[in-house]
């Protein structure tokens, strides 16, 4: 693990009291749902389902809605298996409430990339299979799910070269 990794990971350990002042500023903007913001810290709001559950991740609207076919697809071919997509943003909610997902799918916002959260997500959904559409990266939440032996997938992804160069630092 190089040495950046080890301290962004190190300051996620105590980033929360920073990610709840961030967070009342958004809410006092409109940027955030204040009935949807305990999502953001790994605190379930719907009772997870009985037996394999699929997690789907997106940032925001378009990449969301583009998943919801393969979604549609895995739910076919997995009859009992039940489907968590997780999303960045409000436009999301508004999106995937009006699109409107199959049954057996839930949606929930992605956690903030501090060990608590991450884990209080992980333990609460224990997904069979993460699915990740874009860019949408956290260290944390990539490296807590490798630890745990969860399948990763990657679809749909695309990178500028200008990106490349940012993200790679």
């Amino acid at each position: 693990m190089s040495p950046l990794t080890r301290l962004y990971l190190a300051f996620s350990n105590v980033s929360d009291p920073i990610w709840r002042a961030i967070h009342r500023k958004r809410l006092k903007k409109g940027k955030e749902r204040s009935d949807r913001l305990a999502e953001k810290y790994g605190l379930a709001t719907e009772k997870r389902p009985s037996g394999d559950v699929l997690w789907f991740h997106a940032l925001s609207v378009g990449e969301s809605l583009a998943l919801i076919p393969l979604i549609e697809r895995a739910l076919a071919e997995m009859p009992t298996a039940h489907v968590v997509v997780t999303t960045s943003t409000m436009t999301s909610i508004a999106a995937l409430e009006k699109a409107g997902l199959p049954e057996r799918v839930s949606h929930t916002l992605l956690p903030i990339d501090t060990a608590r959260a991450t884990r209080r997500f992980l333990d609460h959904w224990r997904p069979a299979l993460a699915v990740f559409a874009e860019l949408d990266f956290w260290p944390r939440l990539m490296l807590e799910t490798k630890r745990r032996g969860i399948p990763m997938v990657l679809v749909n992804s695309r990178m500028s070269e200008a990106s490349f160069r940012r993200r790679r630092r």
